[in-house]
């Protein structure tokens, strides 16, 4: 399948749609959430289309196409609420935020799929937001590798003594294999305007 824009429709269930020059197609039948898991709050597509990540109030769900038909790749993720989510390239790794963990200081979790086992396994260390109500991991960007992943603390104050400042915090972390760990890369990017609320709406490539 030739590289194309597929678009994902955030809703109770997913729509996934094959964009041409001149006409869109449905790939496989909707996808429905058991309610109240409002499926669909979140989502994140692989490079080729055929693997997408579904964020709920309790999980994430991983799906992969097969001749046409959506089925669950690996068991739910249910070690991580999936305020938001995003995938690696080829679907094998994902990110997922929960602002609210912890009095809303938030954290992130980056899991991988083994096909041996058909698992998702949590690859290093939870990372962790800074103070109560940064609502850290509002938002998560992977690289191409998902060795790179960007966080957004959207209600962090940063280095401005006001408290309720709220410019907004990104971090960005790498891998580190030796120590299976999430090292913070560079210093944090601030917001500079009060209320500002800076978070990272870009994709890591």
């Amino acid at each position: 399948m030739n590289k194309t824009t597929r678009l994902l429709l955030q809703s109770i269930f997913l729509l996934v749609i094959y964009f041409n020059s001149s006409a869109q197609t449905q790939i496989g039948a909707d996808i429905f959430g058991a309610p109240p898991t409002r499926q669909g709050q979140k989502v994140a597509i692989n490079n080729e289309g055929d693997i997408i990540a579904s964020t709920t109030s309790t999980n994430i769900n991983i799906y992969k196409n097969n001749s046409g038909t959506w089925s669950l790749l690996g068991t739910n993720i249910n070690d991580v609420v999936g305020y938001s989510v995003s995938m690696n390239n080829d679907g094998t790794i994902v990110a997922g935020g929960n602002r609210s963990a912890n009095s809303s200081t938030g954290e992130v979790k980056v899991f991988k799929y083994s096909s041996s086992t058909d698992q998702w396994s949590q690859i290093g260390n939870t990372i962790f937001g800074e103070s109560s109500g940064d609502q850290f991991g509002s938002s998560v960007s992977l690289n191409e590798t998902g060795t790179i992943v960007a966080v957004g603390a959207p209600r962090n104050d940063g280095s401005n003594s006001d408290t309720n400042f709220d410019g907004g915090r990104v971090k960005v972390y790498q891998y580190d294999s030796t120590s299976s760990s999430w090292i913070q890369l560079g210093s944090s990017i601030d917001g500079l305007l009060k209320e500002y609320e800076l978070d990272p709406l870009c994709i890591l490539s």
